[in-house]
């Protein structure tokens, strides 16, 4: 994400005007290092051996260098794909860290290529969060997020009911199901020591660690399962900031809140 946007931009987030919003933020980003990246992460995946991750690692270029995915693969490197020889030489907290930042960088990935193929129409076959279900409550650090469902879309007749900010991506290293009309590659990531792949309503699951790997792991749980590739602000409102050692310096703070935080 940009750190700044444009005066348009900001007129169109002020305006309310959503979808022209994230039209304009798709058309922005600059995505081109990691669609160059995805066949590289896909060749990792299937099978991480010293070639293949030193062919992920200088795709991923200097902004992954020294970061905790680069430690991980580059000991994947070092021990030729060997992945529980790699979790061992760090501890289960270095381990879960590790591999929190790996499965970003893939599902970053995955979420450009699904923008840059289909841009932000719905499609049959996207995963979308299901708003007429029952939610259920999600607490954490005493705050409270909304925790939905999520569907597969089957048919062109549900692809209008869906906008782009309900489409979600699954976060591997969950049983989040991924559909295979946008990705097909990933189809050949069935290697039993890395991916195991079960049918379920068409789609297909992504990688559940093996025993070993959780036990390296531990307790701790991976609480993300899917993320919206597009959230939709709904409110700006303004709280007015007084210095307290200079009371004459008021600095309005703009407030943005998201319609929904998907858990």
């Amino acid at each position: 994400c940009r750190a700044t946007i444009s005066s348009d931009q900001g007129k169109n987030l002020l305006g309310g005007k959503w979808m022209k919003f994230a039209i304009g933020e798709l058309a922005s980003w600059d995505i081109e290092g990691v669609i160059r990246a995805y066949p590289e992460i896909t060749d990792f995946a299937r099978r991480a051996t010293s070639h293949t991750t030193k062919k992920l690692l200088t795709a991923l270029g200097d902004s992954f260098t020294g970061s905790s995915g680069h430690k991980f693969i580059t000991s994947l490197k070092e021990t030729n794909g060997n992945i529980i020889q790699s979790l061992n030489s760090f501890s289960s907290a270095c381990c879960h860290r590790h591999i929190l930042h790996t499965r970003r960088v893939i599902w970053n990935a995955m979420t450009s290529v699904r923008l840059q193929k289909y841009g932000p129409q719905v499609h049959v076959g996207d995963m979308v969060v299901e708003r007429s279900m029952p939610v259920d409550v999600y607490l954490h650090d005493r705050t409270t997020f909304p925790r939905f469902m999520v569907k597969t879309i089957t048919s062109s007749e549900e692809c209008s009911k869906y906008r782009i900010f309900d489409v979600v991506l699954p976060l591997p290293f969950n049983d989040g199901e991924v559909h295979e009309y946008h990705f097909p590659d990933l189809n050949g990531l069935t290697l039993d020591d890395y991916l195991d792949f079960s049918e379920k309503f068409g789609a297909k699951y992504f990688w559940d660690p093996p025993p070993v790997v959780r036990g390296l792991l531990g307790a701790r749980p991976f609480e993300l399962e899917y993320r919206c590739i597009m959230v939709k602000p709904i409110d700006i409102s303004h709280i007015v900031h007084v210095d307290p050692i200079d009371p004459d310096v008021h600095v309005n703070e703009r407030v943005l809140e998201n319609e929904y935080t998907l858990r």
